[in-house]
């Protein structure tokens, strides 16, 4: 791993993930990439994780069972509990927002208050057409449209 982190690696970079958005983006274009260009924090590196690991396990081997789950949760479930909030939260704002753009069109087409005005259904018909064309070109890439990509 690079000895040379970013320039710019603050809590929101942390939290969207954006500082491996450039070797990502190289490894899609085909590039090779060099384990020298890659970059982990040093907080997710094997050797700050595993001191915390190990000693989750000597602890549990003085008893007489050592089921490996329970180490891995109380080591590592907080972030594990943390990442799945962030989940859930993210799942319900996107059926939220989907709910929302769905029962926004049918009052427009019902001419139902706020949206009886014609232009207001083609705003929202406008928006509806360009965040499902984001949402698609997020998802290419994956499955078998990847190949004709080229």
């Amino acid at each position: 791993m690079s000895k040379h982190p970013p320039p710019a690696l603050g809590w929101l970079a942390m939290l969207t993930f954006s500082w491996v958005a450039r070797p990502i983006r190289q490894a899609r274009k085909g590039e090779q990439l060099k384990l020298d260009e890659l970059y982990l924090p040093e907080e997710h590196t094997t050797e700050a994780l595993f001191p915390g690991f190990q000693a989750a396990w000597a602890a549990q081997s003085k008893r007489e069972s050592r089921p490996l789950l329970r180490v891995l949760l109380r080591t590592y479930g907080r972030a594990f509990f943390a990442g799945g909030l962030c989940k859930l939260a993210w799942s319900a704002l996107v059926i939220t927002g989907a709910f929302y753009f769905v029962r926004s069109l049918l009052f427009h087409v019902q001419r139902r208050a706020p949206y009886a005005e014609g232009w207001k259904g083609y705003v929202l018909s406008a928006f509806f057409f360009v965040f499902a064309a984001l949402w698609g070109e997020q998802g290419r890439g994956r499955g078998a449209g990847r190949e004709a990509r080229g």
